[in-house]
């Protein structure tokens, strides 16, 4: 009997039955029972859905079956990220911290007092040690000196 399953990563293809070990033409995701790192797909779930949204947001086209798995560069992974330091009012006030990739300090989210209304109508949130417009919430990104630093590299690395 037949138990089909939608993919649990993008939601887009329909498995014929449990853990029958295809291959999702959208997103990549190898049909198995397992979700945790180390399983055939590599990644857990959760990083292998993270993964699959950056090459969305990169790419609104992208299918697994016509672009493979590509490499994602430092440029590319910072683009993504960096959507997240715009109108990001409510992500901050959602957040115990925030980190600003131009001074490269990570500071408790109710620091910040200043904000901007950018060409989005929304709210930007102002680093409160630099006064520049480079704030991450870790309510979006998992903050990290070597991700402030690799941002500020990509953005700021003349």
């Amino acid at each position: 009997m037949s138990h089909k399953v939608i993919c649990p990563v993008c939601g887009k293809h329909e498995f014929e039955n449990v853990c029958d070990y295809d291959i999702c033409e959208y997103c990549g995701w190898e049909n198995e029972d397992q979700f945790e790192a180390g399983n055939a797909n590599g990644l857990s779930l959760a990083d292998y859905q993270k993964r699959y949204e950056v090459y969305l947001y990169l790419n609104p086209q992208y299918t697994f079956k016509n672009n493979g798995m590509p490499e994602l560069t430092a440029k590319e992974r910072c683009t993504y990220w960096h959507q997240f330091s715009l109108s990001n009012k409510q992500n901050c006030l959602a957040s115990d911290r925030c980190g600003c990739f131009f001074c490269k300090r990570i500071f408790e989210s109710s620091l910040i007092s200043e904000h901007y209304i950018n060409d989005k109508d929304g709210k930007t949130a102002i680093c409160p040690f630099c006064g520049v417009d480079s704030v991450l919430p870790d309510s979006k990104v998992e903050l990290s000196a070597e991700l402030l630093e690799e941002m500020y590299q990509v953005w700021f690395g003349w």
